[in-house]
């Protein structure tokens, strides 16, 4: 359907500019321009209906600063998955693979509200991050069980200060922030009932062990692609 088709209506604050002919366009480019440049959203709805318009109209100089201010929007919208249909939708990747990331921290498949801009998204692409999902948390939950460092005194067939940190993050997504937490290793080497454990906290192997799983989780996380 050509612009001149139909009677285009273009949202300016609470008026709307009817552009019912290709003649109207120059005189929209100063519009766009301003609409782009200027940080005047107040909501991720708001700036996606001006790069509608901006691609409706091939506006070409207008949409790369637009697609700054969506992947801002994007980056502090608080529910990830709801960010991910929204980048996938315009097939932002940058935004995709941010989204991705945070969901996959997140232990739901389905986060409440509804995200209903997942309306909009074919199933083999939500599939895909679902997949990614599971396979990202797989390989991390596989990092924190082969963290290990030896005890004199009770290292066969595994030091007990490990069976006390495993019991202590079971059940909890692999990224959660106490996984790694220093803290939460001593206090297990504290409590494993082991006279040899909590010597063992301070030792070079026991600190590259916990480097190493820090490390890798944050290759794993790093290495998410939904694209």
């Amino acid at each position: 359907m050509g612009i001149s088709s139909y009677v285009h209506r273009i949202q300016w604050n609470s008026r709307f500019i009817p552009c019912s002919s290709a003649s109207h366009l120059p005189h929209l480019l100063p519009w766009f321009e301003l609409r782009a440049e200027k940080s005047q959203y107040n909501s991720i709805g708001n700036i996606l209906d001006v790069y509608n318009s901006a691609i409706d109209f091939h506006v070409v100089c207008a949409k790369a600063p637009l697609l700054l201010g969506i992947k801002d929007f994007l980056s502090r919208e608080p529910n990830p998955l709801r960010a991910w249909a929204i980048a996938e939708r315009y097939n932002i990747e940058e935004s995709k693979n941010e989204a991705a990331r945070r969901f996959i921290q997140t232990d739901e498949d389905l986060l409440t509200p509804a995200v209903r801009e997942l309306q909009d998204i074919p199933a083999l692409p939500y599939n895909t991050l679902l997949t990614v999902k599971r396979d990202i948390l797989l390989r991390a939950r596989a990092a924190v069980l082969n963290v290990i460092w030896g005890c004199p005194s009770c290292s066969r067939p595994s030091p007990k200060w490990k069976a006390a940190y495993l019991t202590r993050v079971s059940g909890q997504n692999p990224f959660t922030p106490e996984i790694v937490q220093d803290s939460i290793f001593e206090l297990c080497c504290h409590t494993a009932g082991c006279l040899g454990c909590p010597g063992t906290f301070q030792s070079q192997d026991a600190q590259n062990a916990r480097q190493r799983l820090k490390t890798n989780l944050k290759s794993i996380l790093d290495g998410v692609d939904v694209n």
